[in-house]
């Protein structure tokens, strides 16, 4: 059965300027190899598979936006976006989607990487992000959200009124709680916070705080005080993590957790003092 389901899986070829007819027309499973050149932004909106169609987009450069979507994976390629707008300077758009797999992608030359909005069961594995200006992954109100072995480096803060982080969770009152998030054996280094959760209450209103979250074994070298930092967590992990405080620092470098209810919190090492 499993090789009659492999054998009936198409394989498909895309061109810049084939990309959009040849989504529109993919049946479930079916695998898609993207030509080199660039593919400038590339929208898959409103399109579910029951079985997950598969973008190999090395050699490919493009900026993606997933968009109310299901059952889509993507494996190599560079992603880019145009860094003058606020709104959509993300390489990478997940929102109000479900089962997107982001691997082995190599995200720069954007305002910030990849935005999971309001989505579930997304993966982003052994991906590179590099030279954006702001954030690296940011989650809003999502669920089941796997960030594994990926890096953010070389980021282009320099004279930017940001507080970039590498990873950086948040919820939203109005569109949910972030939960069930596994951020686990990521490395950050340079100018930004590595691996954070921010809550807020502003005017009264909780931002609602954070639900599983799992920040483990991760790397973050950094000039900023928060390696990693998450608040109004509850039945969270932080453990194995390691904050190296670097040349040039105001601050040392730590883990940062606060108001964790039903926590573990071990194993994590502080940088030290700024020389």
């Amino acid at each position: 059965m499993i090789l009659a389901l492999l054998a009936s899986a198409a394989s498909l070829a895309a061109t810049p300027a084939t990309i959009a007819s040849v989504i529109a027309s993919a049946p479930p499973g079916a695998s898609i190899r993207l030509a080199p050149g660039d593919y400038g932004v590339v929208t898959i909106d409103n399109r579910n598979w029951a079985r997950p169609i598969d973008l190999n987009a090395d050699g490919a450069k493009l900026t993606l936006n997933v968009v109310r979507s299901g059952g889509v994976a993507v494996h190599g390629g560079t992603y880019v976006a145009d860094t003058t707008r606020p709104n959509n300077g993300y390489a990478i758009m997940v929102r109000w989607s479900h089962g997107v797999t982001v691997d082995g992608a190599t995200v720069t030359s954007a305002r910030a990487g990849i935005y999971v909005d309001r989505s579930t069961d997304v993966k982003v594995l052994r991906t590179q992000i590099v030279r954006v200006l702001v954030d690296g992954i940011d989650i809003a109100s999502s669920q089941r959200v796997l960030v594994k072995d990926s890096s953010c480096s070389d980021f282009q803060t320099e004279g930017q009124q940001q507080h970039p982080d590498c990873v950086q969770m948040w919820s939203n009152p109005k569109f949910g709680i972030t939960q069930d998030v596994t951020i686990e054996h990521n490395r950050s280094h340079g100018p930004m916070q590595g691996f954070s959760g921010f809550n807020h209450v502003t005017n009264g209103v909780d931002d609602g705080g954070f639900d599983r979250i799992v920040i483990r074994d991760n790397h973050a070298a950094s000039t900023y005080s928060h390696g990693v930092a998450i608040n109004a967590c509850r039945d969270c992990e932080i453990t194995g993590n390691t904050a190296e405080t670097l040349p040039g620092a105001r601050w040392r470098t730590w883990v940062h957790v606060v108001d964790c209810t039903r926590c573990r919190v071990e194993r994590n090492h502080d940088g030290a003092d700024p020389r």
